[in-house]
Parts: C-alpha cells; sequence; structure tokens
C-alpha cells in the first residue's frame, strides 16, 4: 500500500484511538495528534505518509493545517474526516488542499480505496509534471534563465506575467507552472485567449452569466475561472481585454470571488492565475489603455521568454522534439532526422514567428520528405531554405529600436554574431583568416564564438560547420 505511517488528528481521544486501530488494520503504522498545532509540528519534523484530520477539529485549524501539509509537504496524502460536509465545507477543503473525504464512520475497506484512489492521482500528475518539464528546452543561457524564474515561482499561487513574442512558448510556460504545483497540478488548467472572444463576450467567458442576462442567453453558463475551480487559469494577450472586463477581472483577482452576468450572488473561486502578453503593458498603461492598478496586480512575477533567434543553442534540441511530434501527427512510425545542412539553414533563418514558426517548418519539412528518413535542405519551406545562404534574412540582422525598447547588449551581441559568420563565410571557414578581417587577434576571435555560444546566439559547433566539406566528403 501506498501508505505506511499516518497522523491522525481527531476530535477526542475515543475517535483517535478509533481511526488509528482502522489505519492500523490496513497495516499502516499511527501516530496520533492531539491538536492541528501539535500535528503541524510533527509534519515539519518528520513528514508521515497519510494525514487523517477531523473536520470539528476546528475549521481555521485544519484548514491551516492542510494548507501548510499541502504547500510544505506535497507528498503526504492528505483526508478530511466529516459525517456530511456542507458546500462551503467542501471548497475550504479544496482551497485548502485537501486529497479528500472520508466519512467518519469509514472502515478499513473505504481507507484502502481512498489511499489507491489518491495514489493513482498523484502518479498521473507526476507524469503531467515530467512531461510538461520535457518541454522547456533550455540548453541557451537565455532560456536557462527564464526556466529558473519559472521553477522559484511554480510551487506558489503567486500571479504570473509571461512575456515575450508571439510563438516565444507562454502557453508552455504556463502548463510548466500549472503541473509543477504541487497541489493544483491535479486541477484544471483553463486557458482563455482573450483577443479571440468577441467584444461584449468577454465577461460571460470568463465570469459566466445567468439564463437571461443578455439577448441570446438562453440558459445559465459557469465560466473559465469556475472551470478552472482549484487548477490554474491561464489568461493570453491580455492587452486586448477591454476596460470594463479588466475592472471585472481586478476585483476577482482581489477578493477571489465572482458573480455570473445577470447576478448578484457571488462564489468563491481558488484558481491560480497566469497571465501572457507580447505587448508592452507599461507601455499600454501610459497610453491609457490598460489599468494601472490591474498591471501591479497581475505583474506580481515576471518571466520574459526570450525570442529564437537569442536562444540558437536550444534550436537542435528543439528540432528534435517537434520532429517527434510532427511525426505523431503525421502516423509515421519514427521521427524524421535533419540532415546537417538543413540544421544549418534553420539556425541561419531569422525566426520572426519564434518557435510556433520553426514548429510549422518542421512539419512542412516532415511531410515534404515523404518516405525519406533524412529531411533535406530542399525539404525546407522555400523562405528557410534559400537560394544560396548569403540571400536569406539572418537571425537577428536588422534590428531596430521600438517603442517597446531592446536589450542593448543582446542587439550587439547580434550584430557581432553577423559579423563572425560573414567573415567566417568570406575566409572559407579559416578562422584566424576570419579574425584578419574583422581587424581581431585570433585569441579575441576565439573568445568572442564561445561568448556566442554560451548565451545561445550560436549553435555549439556552427562556425565549424560553415568550413567547406572536402571533394568526395559525405555532408
Amino acid at each position: 500500500m501506498f501508505a505506511r505511517r499516518a497522523l491522525v488528528v481527531g476530535t477526542s481521544p475515543p475517535q483517535t484511538a478509533r481511526v488509528s486501530e482502522i489505519a492500523r488494520a490496513c497495516g499502516i503504522e499511527v501516530e496520533p495528534a492531539e491538536t492541528a498545532e501539535e500535528a503541524a509540528s510533527r509534519l515539519a519534523e518528520s513528514p508521515p505518509d497519510l494525514l487523517l484530520v477531523h473536520s470539528g477539529a476546528g475549521c481555521t485549524a485544519v484548514a491551516g493545517l492542510l494548507e501548510t501539509a499541502s504547500r510544505e509537504q506535497p507528498g503526504v496524502l492528505r483526508f478530511v474526516l466529516t459525517d456530511a460536509p456542507t458546500v462551503e465545507e467542501a471548497v475550504e477543503v479544496v482551497i485548502a488542499g485537501a486529497d479528500g473525504y472520508l466519512p467518519s464512520r469509514f472502515d478499513a475497506a473505504a481507507l484502502g480505496a481512498a489511499i489507491e484512489k489518491a495514489a493513482r492521482g498523484r502518479r498521473r500528475c507526476g507524469i503531467a509534471a515530467a512531461e510538461a518539464a520535457s518541454e522547456l528546452v533550455e540548453i541557451s543561457s537565455a532560456m536557462r534563465e527564464a526556466a529558473a524564474r519559472l521553477r522559484m515561482v511554480a510551487p506558489t499561487d503567486t500571479t504570473v506575467l509571461l512575456l515575450g513574442e508571439s510563438g516565444t512558448g507562454k502557453e508552455v510556460a504556463a502548463r510548466f507552472l500549472h503541473a509543477n504545483h504541487p497541489r493544483r497540478r491535479c486541477g484544471p488548467l483553463v486557458a482563455v485567449h482573450c483577443g479571440a472572444v468577441p467584444d461584449g463576450l468577454l465577461e460571460s467567458e470568463l465570469f459566466g452569466h445567468v439564463r437571461g442576462a443578455f439577448t441570446g442567453a438562453e440558459r445559465e453558463r459557469i465560466g473559465r475561472f469556475e472551470q478552472a475551480h482549484g487548477g490554474t487559469l491561464f489568461l493570453d494577450e491580455i492587452s486586448t481585454m477591454k476596460p470594463e472586463a479588466q475592472v471585472r477581472l481586478l476585483r476577482v483577482l482581489q477578493e477571489r470571488q465572482i458573480s455570473r452576468v445577470g447576478s448578484l450572488e457571488t462564489r468563491p473561486v481558488d484558481v491560480r492565475v497566469v497571465v501572457a502578453s507580447n505587448q508592452d503593458l507599461k507601455r499600454l498603461v501610459a497610453q491609457g489603455h490598460f489599468r494601472e492598478d490591474l498591471f501591479y496586480r497581475v505583474s506580481s512575477f515576471p518571466v520574459r521568454l526570450p525570442p529564437l533567434r537569442e536562444r540558437l543553442a536550444d534550436l537542435p534540441r528543439l528540432v528534435q522534439l517537434l520532429a517527434e511530434r510532427a511525426a505523431r501527427k503525421a502516423g509515421l512510425c519514427r521521427p524524421r532526422r535533419f540532415s546537417p545542412d538543413a540544421l544549418r539553414a534553420l539556425a541561419a533563418w531569422s525566426w520572426p514567428g519564434n518557435v510556433r514558426e520553426l514548429e510549422n517548418a518542421v512539419e512542412y519539412a516532415t511531410i515534404l520528405a515523404g518516405a525519406r528518413e533524412l529531411v533535406l535542405r530542399e525539404d525546407l519551406p522555400p523562405e528557410v531554405a534559400g537560394s544560396p545562404e548569403t540571400d536569406r534574412p539572418q537571425a537577428g540582422a536588422s534590428v531596430l529600436v521600438t517603442e517597446e525598447g531592446i536589450s542593448f547588449r543582446r542587439a550587439v551581441s547580434n550584430l557581432e554574431r553577423e559579423l563572425i559568420l560573414q567573415s567566417l563565410r568570406l575566409a572559407d571557414g579559416n578562422k584566424a583568416r576570419a579574425a584578419e578581417l574583422l581587424d581581431l587577434k585570433r585569441t579575441t576571435f576565439l573568445e568572442k564564438l564561445r561568448r556566442l555560444e554560451e548565451e545561445g546566439l550560436l549553435v555549439p559547433g556552427q562556425a565549424d560547420r560553415l568550413i567547406p566539406a572536402a571533394p568526395g566528403t559525405p555532408s
């Protein structure tokens, strides 16, 4: 059985003794605690596998104990013993982080079944967390920094603001945050693209409505906040939200209660909110298009996801993962491999659409390759494959300052990258000659190459692959 040791918190010694006897019948070692405070101390000293606490031990104390266990000892299975929980009690227990209820007069069979069911749920959540983690490719320094911030905030309920250009993987980051929260990962993840909902309907989409609330509201409907209860709500492109919806969202984030459109009744919601934007929200606040108070509420913990041109060291691994996904969609037995020449072409493209554009390019190439297991450069989309290599837009080229601003250091690094690659092409891959073309010492040239690889602006070994192959040598 999953649980070997249990901590039991009852309302009286006889009740604690009865619960302990049933647990021992299941082969579980029992440690009784007289109060929730005592149990909290025991949890910190030596976490058990199972926590059984009676709801009559004090509502506030029980909720506090469950919340502490959920936050600090997420591996502990947590059950509340009660006869008939009210709806309000049920909501409180879910919020506090219990795995479920057991009737006060439960028997050994009921306890065993509850433990097995909770353990299966935990295993499913663990698989989901592992899958979410595998989607975070973080070989480049830029992505390692973003991933470190995501791991730091994932176990908390803090509202996270994901910033980045379109296609940089903000939804992947939201899935990672959800899957790595010790409690919410077993709840729903609900995503809403705010810009895709027609004007006037976003409030109904988020908060639900009652019958007759507006023309066409023929029946009651729950909103996305209620659907996400106990889990995570991901609000993508929040910058497109209209002022009226911004006001209601701010109130919900402050009070953690919603009211459906057309109703005065309020309902508690337990939701971790993650928002995303490809626009500079500070600039929108200055222009009067986004509420300042809402900005400060959603930007508690901002995480910037770098564009693909700033994380080219991640590209080979991303191509591998996307090729596996494309193979599944196409019904292939194994993913296609990309030739060195195809990878060079991918590394040289500017990727204005970021990872989403890369995914489309990999899927396109997989289909075009047909029965061949090796994807060639000519299988890539024409704009990526190019004609000669020098005719194609290069990653990081034509960097311009926009109203959103740019990273000066990163822009300079992009320019250095282009100068180094161009010099290597002109020098046929001879690094000493390339350094002369740039009026640099060879050691300085090599140091710049190493730094650009560490920053993720060059795929490791990319400079070496620019050297022409000898006649008869396979590429």
